[in-house]
């Protein structure tokens, strides 16, 4: 199962992957966040040695953590990435490249995985409070107007006709149950 977990900068996804994590089919998952991506890491270095030169770092990480990804869907794990993921193309190519590194196919219905969205909301004023807290405390390099554009490219994901959940950023510890019982049904197991 490939679990994408997006929303605004501060909307409380990496809180909701913890809790995540703690659930017995998950427990096992791999987490994928390119700011948690260690640059000095033997093995990003080693990966990134193959790449063109002229590439930019994001699309380097980015690289790294869709390879992650397709060796532990290679192994039967599961994968969440958490990450803004604020234009939905992100995420329909995403699922090709890795139905085809897997299949050989970028049909994405031969993916041999179930995709799922959870989208993290909250309101943008209080999203912007957590990442101003994060960026005084040198946590996070997102300023004010890098964030604004975040919000105001944002998309929707309907389109994309994948299972997708919505819980509140604000009340993840709540909502996380809309979530375990989603991905359960996918499952066909009962969730705890």
């Amino acid at each position: 199962m490939l679990i994408f977990v997006r929303g605004l900068p501060g909307a409380g996804k990496s809180d909701l992957v913890s809790l995540l994590l703690k659930f017995p089919p998950l427990k096992d998952s791999l987490r994928l966040d390119p700011d948690r991506v260690n640059l000095a890491d033997p093995k990003f270095v080693e990966f990134v040695c193959g790449l063109p030169p002229k590439l930019i770092p994001k699309r380097k990480i980015y690289r790294f953590l869709l390879r992650q990804a397709e060796a532990a869907l290679r192994q039967g794990r599961s994968v969440i990435w958490e990450q803004p993921w604020r234009l939905t193309w992100g995420l329909y190519i995403t699922i090709e490249n890795l139905t085809f590194f897997l299949t050989g196919k970028e049909d994405i219905t031969k993916a041999p995985f179930q995709s799922v969205i959870v989208e993290v909301f909250i309101d943008p004023a209080k999203a912007w409070r957590r990442v101003a807290e994060r960026f005084a405390e040198g946590r996070h390099n997102l300023d004010e107007k890098a964030f604004e554009q975040f919000v105001g490219e944002l998309e929707g994901c309907g389109h994309l006709n994948l299972p997708t959940v919505r819980i509140a950023g604000d009340r993840v510890a709540e909502t996380v149950e809309e979530v375990k019982n989603l991905i359960s049904r996918l499952l066909g197991k009962e969730g705890n």
